[in-house]
């Protein structure tokens, strides 16, 4: 679907299995589609799991997953390496010149405390409409709807069943949706682990509680939901099924099957992105840039892309070198080092 000049992209939401054999079809069907515009310039959001003591590793094995089975380069955007303020900047200027984004597992309530009050979901939603494609698994799949299970707290901690209110990315799409991956998980030993580990009792609890006219998007584990925006189709990848539930009505698809997103999605439009604030760093018409102010944080950049040069990493460091020239940050390579001044 096209509107205007923009062309909405393609989503994956992944059950489980986002780093194995079982979703590599899956992948290489985004990166088809990115690259049928250009090269692909692939992120990691490593928000949900980043309170985790191994996030880092569990980074570097996505990392190596899409660089020795899929030949692409992903790096990772490590949120907590980003926090402070000072920092957030380049982090989202980074994550505004992807068109692949890939995010898994953690706490999906984690996660969207951490993204709150960020332009986060607004560049994913605004990445969507200039037709990138975004993997989301587990934790991450919980947050694209309008609503979102808190799972630790209530499988883990005990809490009675309630709703987060979620990213609503898939507005984007026509969709008011509640995500629950791991839809047919049987991991439990004796007792109920469906419905992302949630059991029947928990699940149903829950869609008594359902806000508004939200419906229920199930996805089996190892099994992938695709929401293409440019053909306005939902259809299944991977081993077992999709699950839709509005009201008394169910729809499932297995493997291979496909509808129109319009007969779920109940004639809703597709909502666009909000306008971006302008950033208070950003020069307005008629100012100069500070260039005092900034000079800490252009420093910075220009030695990360030293960094990445360093290491042969040469697409990241153009990301790095055009990201500051679209700031009017000129930055040349030197004998001995790299210089940098501001464009008049």
């Amino acid at each position: 679907m096209t509107t205007g000049n923009r062309a909405l992209g393609l989503i994956a939401i992944m059950g489980s299995g986002e780093l194995t054999k079982s979703m590599l079809p899956v992948h290489r069907r985004l990166l088809e589609r990115v690259r049928q515009s250009g090269p692909v310039r692939g992120v990691i959001l490593d928000t949900p799991a980043a309170f985790q003591s191994n996030v880092h590793e569990l980074s570097t094995q996505a990392e190596d997953f899409f660089s020795t089975s899929l030949r692409v380069e992903v790096t990772t955007l490590a949120w907590d390496d980003y926090r402070l303020p000072a920092a957030r900047p380049e982090y989202l200027a980074r994550l505004k010149s992807a068109n692949f984004i890939f995010c898994g597992p953690g706490s999906p309530s984690y996660a969207l405390r951490e993204w709150s009050g960020t332009d986060v979901p607004e560049i994913l939603r605004g990445l969507l409409w200039t037709g990138a494609c975004i993997a989301f698994s587990s934790a991450a799949a919980l947050t694209l709807g309008a609503a979102t299970v808190p799972v630790y707290e209530i499988y883990k901690a005990g809490d009675d069943p309630y709703w987060l209110e979620g990213m609503d990315l898939l507005s984007a799409l026509g969709l008011t949706v509640a995500v629950v991956p791991h839809f047919n998980n049987r991991s439990g030993q004796g007792f109920d682990t469906r419905f992302c580990f949630l059991g029947e009792r928990r699940f149903h609890r829950l869609l008594e509680l359902m806000p508004g006219d939200a419906s229920v998007l199930g996805i089996d584990e190892h099994t992938a939901c695709l929401l293409d925006g440019q053909s306005r189709s939902l259809s299944a990848m991977g081993r077992g099924k999709v699950t839709f539930l509005t009201g008394d009505r169910t729809i499932e698809l297995a493997r291979g099957q496909l509808i129109g997103l319009d007969e779920v999605a109940g004639g809703a439009p597709p909502r666009p992105p909000a306008p971006t604030p302008e950033p208070a760093s950003e020069a307005r018409a008629g100012q100069p840039i500070d260039a005092g102010r900034l000079k800490p944080l252009i420093e910075a950049l220009v030695a990360m892309r030293a960094e990445a040069r360093a290491a042969s990493q040469w697409e990241l460091a153009d990301r790095i070198r055009d990201t500051l020239a679209a700031a009017g940050v000129e930055v040349r390579d030197e004998n001995g080092g790299t210089g940098w001044s501001m464009r008049d």
